[in-house]
């Protein structure tokens, strides 16, 4: 080593010696002297350093010997205990994790002794490469724990269940399906620690740059590491649905929940116009009843015998009198949902004779609203379903069952009160799909029914205040959101516009002045259909801007009525009605003047998105009397920004940022 160091030194003096050969004899002599003086000192610091990078490394020599053997040992266990997991051999899988866990303690605890050294802390380049293996180790320990936790639930689970030999739910024995809801409903102490465990591991993962001596394994570790935060993400999905599921399947109770299917092309305040609903009834893991009905079923029967006063937009522009299928009028889910409870007795309480179809009377264990999008979803789960000669799929489903209860049924020779028995024929189909899935396929439901309760395109309440507590604190819950930001909810109703909402499209321009506290929120309206046929009409729509409580409006722009001014679930709220003519698009502008206390300082603002309204574009442009120095996009994924202007295309669910002064 000191021969090589020295032999570089002389090629460098030599360098040095050819470019200053036109100096005069004197000059170069004093040069050469000075170059040769600073090469010689560069020379000893270098040997210096690695003589103390080679005693450091001999000194630490054993601690890193252990640290990889133990590591091997631990790779082999694990890859061993995958193996018997893909074989379902559950007790070996666990023993082998068992071991791996307490190779890689041990490769830990030397990885801890090596980190914690003061003597390679001083020596960067050493010291970065071990501050990438305490990570990876540190992970990797955490990783094998958290597997472990995994294998242990599954084989007790398997164990204390005796469900051997099965590959879906459908095969289930009712009492197996009581038992498999139950240790759902006890799992969630053992699914929280798997969680943390995983957070762990991903903060661990995260936190390698993956250079130096981990890059010839960079691609392996960052499909760890993809896999690690799926994990973290699915359980932050399962520990809720943990508390949901087996109240939904009736555990500890039998469960009757009213169902809700809103139309999305038909746009609503929570998600659409109610065009059908049913009956969900539940003991034990079994479906004991699900039964789905016209809505007009059950309001034209009683039409005349209710005399509810609507609200005054749905007096003024669709009904005189309020029915079951109009009482999603509240954005505020929670609030409708009691509504629409209410509406069910008051109305089955009224129904008589053959009319009497529902056969339920009691207290439902909540309300469960589902759009077409949240179907679409499960259909990519569990495939196509057929229905006589059509199959349904998730790219015709949204078309081919609005044709089919429109103007299909007549075709087919069925009476108008008949034309949407197809949904129940499909519910049937979806229900012995989804309980015939996989055990392989949970992770793809998983994940379809979080991105549907993300979106609100599947919507649940609970009468239980403890279930709807854990639907609150996920943010399931679809309630106008209470905070101390800025704040924008901006709800359509279609008012008489058949299936339109399917062709209309919005873009949001937001502007804040933070000098003199007025707010403007253009909202662009595209009528994206010329020719209007059996679907679709000029787009009527009464629209509501939900702002902080306090705010003071100053005037609308392009509304075809004055505005409304109301308080609601401590929102001040602004309505009015807009027409749009087919293949045109319309501005409607809203200015107002927010609460001071909400512009002093820096400024945030949480964006509500109505669940199934097309936003095309939402932009925010904050004027201000300097620029601001930083953007928190926290729920703003997928933005762009510039100066104090940030823009995101699509807006398809809540969002929230920050402007730091």
């Amino acid at each position: 080593m000191i021969k090589y160091l020295q032999k570089k030194l002389h090629l460098i003096f030599a360098f040095f010696e050819n470019k200053f050969e036109n100096f005069s004899p004197i000059k170069k002599r004093r040069r050469r002297k000075k170059i040769r003086h600073i090469l010689v000192l560069f020379f000893y610091v270098i040997l210096l350093y690695v003589i103390v990078v080679i005693i450091a490394c001999f000194f630490y020599l054993s601690s890193f010997s252990t640290v990889l053997s133990a590591s091997l040992k631990g790779k082999a266990n694990l890859d061993v205990a995958i193996a018997n997991i893909k074989s379902e051999q559950y007790t070996d899988a666990k023993e082998a994790a068992i071991r791996a866990q307490g190779q890689f303690l041990i490769a830990q605890k030397e990885m801890n002794f090596i980190h914690s050294s003061k003597i390679l802390d001083q020596l960067p380049i050493l010291s970065y490469e071990i501050e990438e293996l305490y990570n990876l180790i540190s992970g990797v320990e955490v990783l094998s724990r958290a597997l472990t936790q995994g294998i242990i639930f599954i084989a007790g689970l398997r164990s204390d269940l005796d469900l051997g030999g099965h590959s879906n739910y459908a095969t289930f024995t009712t009492l197996e399906k009581s038992k498999i809801i139950s240790r759902v409903y006890q799992s969630g102490p053992e699914l929280n620690g798997l969680r943390a465990n995983l957070e762990l591991a991903s903060i661990y993962f995260n936190r390698l740059n993956l250079n130096g001596v981990l890059l010839p394994f960079k691609y392996k570790l960052l499909e760890i590491r993809k896999n690690v935060d799926l994990g973290v993400k699915t359980l932050n999905i399962a520990v809720p649905l943990s508390e949901i599921l087996p109240l939904l399947a009736g555990h500890p109770n039998k469960s009757t929940m009213l169902v809700l299917m809103q139309n999305q092309d038909e746009l609503r305040p929570t998600g659409g116009f109610i065009g059908t609903y049913g009956i969900l009834e539940t003991d034990e893991g079994d479906i004991n009843r699900f039964e789905t009905h016209d809505v007009y079923h059950l309001d034209m029967p009683v039409q005349k015998l209710v005399n509810v006063v609507p609200p005054d937009p749905i007096e003024k522009y669709l009904n005189k009198k309020w029915y079951f299928r109009d009482s999603n009028w509240s954005p505020d889910w929670p609030t409708t949902s009691r509504k629409v409870q209410d509406f069910y007795h008051l109305e089955n309480n009224l129904l008589t004779g053959k009319n009497q179809i529902n056969n339920f009377n009691g207290t439902f264990t909540g309300v469960m609203a589902i759009s077409p999008n949240m179907i679409i979803r499960l259909l990519d789960v569990v495939g196509s379903v057929n229905i006589g000669k059509d199959v349904y799929d998730s790219k015709n489903f949204s078309k081919l069952l609005e044709y089919k209860v429109e103007k299909g049924y007549m075709a087919e020779g069925k009476p108008s009160w008949q034309r949407k028995e197809v949904i129940g024929d499909i519910v049937k189909q979806m229900k012995i799909k989804l309980f015939d899935l996989s055990l392989e396929k949970f992770p793809e439901m998983i994940a379809a029914i979080d991105q549907g309760l993300t979106s609100r395109d599947l919507l649940f309440y609970f009468n239980n205040p403890v279930a709807q507590k854990a639907i609150t604190a996920k943010g399931w819950s679809g309630e106008i959101k209470n905070t101390s930001s800025d704040y924008i909810f901006y709800v359509d109703a279609n008012m008489a516009s058949l299936k339109t909402d399917a062709v209309i499209s919005r873009e949001f321009d937001y502007k804040i002045d933070k000098i003199s506290g007025v707010s403007m929120l253009k909202v662009r309206y595209n009528h994206e259909q010329a020719v209007t046929d059996w679907r679709t009409s000029a787009y009527k729509t009464y629209a509501r801007l939900y702002v902080p409580l306090g705010t003071t409006l100053i005037k609308v722009e392009g509304a075809r009525t004055e505005p409304i001014t109301l308080i609601e679930k401590q929102r001040t709220n602004f309505g009015v009605l807009i027409n749009v003519e087919p293949g045109t698009s319309k501005e409607v502008t809203f200015y107002y003047k927010i609460p001071k206390a909400i512009i002093d300082g820096d400024y945030n603002l949480y964006v509500q998105k109505q669940p199934n309204s097309r936003v095309k574009k939402f932009k925010i442009d904050v004027i201000a009397k300097d620029k601001v120095k930083s953007l928190s996009q926290i729920l703003f994924n997928n933005a762009s920004s510039r100066d104090n202007v940030i823009e995101k295309s699509p807006l398809t669910e809540d969002a929230f940022f920050q402007f730091n002064k």
